[in-house]
C-alpha cells in the first residue's frame, strides 16, 4: 500500500485533507474501504452535501480515494464503494501521543469517541 506522506497532503485544500481524514477513519475493512452515503459523511465532516460530493470527487482526481458505483440487480444506483488509496503515515513521536486511541469501534462509537484527544488547543 502507497504511503501518504505530508508532502503529499501540501496538494490537498484544507477541506480535502479534512474530508480525507474523515474519510480514512471511517473504513471497515483492511482494504480500507466503506460504503456510507453523502448524507452521513457530511453529517460526520460538518460539511455540506455538495461539498462531499465535491471533495470527494476532487480526492479521487488526486489519488488519494477510489470510487466505485455500485448498482443493483435492477441496475439502479444502490451505493459507492470508498477505497483510500494509500496508508497515512505518522512520525514516531506523534504516534506515541496517539498510542491509547481506540481500534475496532462502530460507526455510532466512532462518531462520538474523544480518546484521540490530547487537549490540544488551536
Amino acid at each position: 500500500m502507497t504511503e501518504i506522506r505530508l508532502n503529499n497532503l501540501k496538494e490537498l485544500s484544507a477541506y480535502e485533507r479534512w474530508l480525507y481524514v474523515v474519510m480514512s477513519a471511517l473504513v471497515y475493512n483492511d482494504e480500507g474501504q466503506h460504503f456510507y452515503s453523502h448524507k452521513l459523511i457530511a453529517d460526520i465532516s460538518g460539511l455540506s452535501v455538495s461539498s462531499v460530493r465535491k471533495y470527494l470527487r476532487s480526492l479521487e482526481t488526486k489519488g488519494f480515494l477510489k470510487i466505485d458505483v455500485r448498482y443493483n440487480e435492477k441496475g439502479d444506483h444502490s451505493s459507492n464503494l470508498y477505497t483510500i488509496i494509500g496508508k497515512p503515515v505518522v512520525r514516531p513521536k506523534k504516534a506515541e501521543r496517539y498510542s491509547s486511541v481506540k481500534v475496532g469501534l462502530t460507526l455510532e462509537e466512532k462518531i462520538h469517541d474523544r480518546s484521540w484527544d490530547t487537549g490540544l488547543e488551536f
